[in-house]
């Protein structure tokens, strides 16, 4: 982004996704298991690359990093009308 006139920036894009409370255990573990094969496949790496995105599998259950993704998103949705960029 400093080549665009940007120095200093940094935006940290993520995806996420979740299932319901109360989802069976073993349905979460089958669920990860497939995500993280995916994210492993060369052909979706390479694509992935190709998009400037890097495939990680993050499996955190805990609802402090919920809360976290949450807010951030949240925040997001506040600061991108200001900018004047949707005008």
């Amino acid at each position: 982004m400093a080549s665009q006139g940007f120095p200093g920036f940094e935006l940290i894009a993520w995806n996420a996704i979740l299932a319901p409370r109360g989802t069976p255990p073993t349905i979460v573990e089958s669920l990860n298991q497939h995500i993280e094969a995916t994210l492993k496949d060369p052909e979706i790496q390479a694509f992935m690359r190709s998009q400037y995105f890097t495939a990680c599998a993050i499996i955190d259950y805990r609802l402090d990093h919920i809360y976290a993704c949450r807010e951030e998103a949240l925040g997001w949705g506040d600061r991108c009308p200001e900018s004047g960029s949707f005008e």
